[in-house]
């Protein structure tokens, strides 16, 4: 439609069109212009489109995982743990983004809200959240601002999955929910690099209406790349997801989330089944921490395996960075 009367005016100002003709011709030709600098949808091609080149530059970030379970002493939880749990008397989210910007990453990722529900936003849809928590600084708006100040990319993780909200028992209502959740999180913190959405092996992927959600995305951040974790599986309308160091083998998986504009679980240099593990008292870190990128500027032999364990220190939630280098 917008091409067709861009063609129309582009006829009438070259056979003589006036003043205002040729101002709306121009107005036309800058708006096809962005169209094409700013929607980055993902449509079938050999090469990645400029958000998917974006996001393999940008190849090496933290993930910060942090919430209600954090105080639950505990990584996962069913929603029922008490808001007035949360309670993070020191809180230091500039401090988390000054220690990412020292160990050379390029972005931070925050669960902004896990399997549990609980909201580390402001949000007007839930109580769930730190809004209703003794502690009530919006985690999300001050880890945003740090990344500012220190120069580096911001992104989020969303939970499909919710195991406290009520609304979830219904699919099409759980829908408006979670849409009207990220419309808040794609507006109010400024740009979004990428977005991590997990939780979809709890229903069909065909119910978590992701066209919906991909088109809404990329109508509030254009250049905003969304993944879904357990993207590949090994045969088509099965669950079983494909390990991306099994994907050698042949072509021939399957896309069970789509539209998405890139693989989680992809890169996975060491996968579950490897049984490598770090121990830093009191956790225990899998030395495989999903997409990070190696031998990307960071000056490492071919085949090495470089990883970052991430140590907080719950009571005044600190980060720390171990960097660690496997040779084999």
């Amino acid at each position: 439609m917008l091409f067709s009367l861009f063609l129309q005016i582009k006829y009438s100002v070259l056979i003589g069109g006036n003043k205002d003709m040729k101002k709306m011709f121009f107005l036309l030709s800058l708006c096809l212009l962005c169209q094409g600098v700013f929607s980055q949808k993902i449509v079938p091609s050999e090469k990645p489109n400029l958000t998917q080149q974006k996001l393999m530059e940008r190849g090496y970030g933290m993930f910060i995982h942090f919430g209600v379970n954090t105080f639950g002493e505990t990584e996962w939880s069913d929603g029922s743990i008490p808001v007035e749990k949360y309670n993070p008397t020191e809180l230091d989210c500039d401090q988390w983004v000054r220690v990412a910007k020292e160990a050379g990453f390029r972005y931070v990722l925050l669960i902004t809200k896990h399997h549990d529900g609980f909201c580390l936003w402001n949000t007007k849809y839930t109580d769930y959240g730190v809004a209703s928590s003794p502690v009530k600084t919006d985690v999300v708006a001050e880890v945003s601002k740090a990344c500012k100040k220190y120069g580096l990319e911001f992104a989020v993780y969303y939970s499909l999955w919710d195991r406290h909200e009520p609304s979830y028992k219904d699919k099409d209502k759980y829908i408006d929910y979670m849409c009207n959740q990220l419309t808040e999180l794609l507006t109010q913190y400024g740009p979004i690099c990428e977005l991590w959405l997990d939780g979809g092996w709890d229903r069909k992927p065909e119910d978590w209406d992701l066209p919906r959600v991909y088109d809404l995305v990329k109508k509030l951040q254009p250049q905003c790349a969304m993944g879904v974790n357990h993207t590949i599986v090994l045969k088509e309308n099965e669950r079983e997801f494909a390990l991306p160091d099994s994907m050698i083998v042949d072509n021939k998986y399957y896309f069970q989330y789509f539209p998405t504009d890139f693989r989680l679980w992809d890169p996975k240099v060491a996968h579950k089944l490897d049984n490598i593990y770090m121990m830093v008292n009191p956790i225990t870190c899998l030395l495989n921490i999903q997409y990070v990128l190696v031998n990307r500027g960071l000056g490492l032999q071919k085949k090495s395996l470089s990883q970052h364990v991430i140590w907080m220190n719950w009571k005044n939630c600190s980060i720390g960075v171990q960097i660690i280098i496997i040779h084999w």
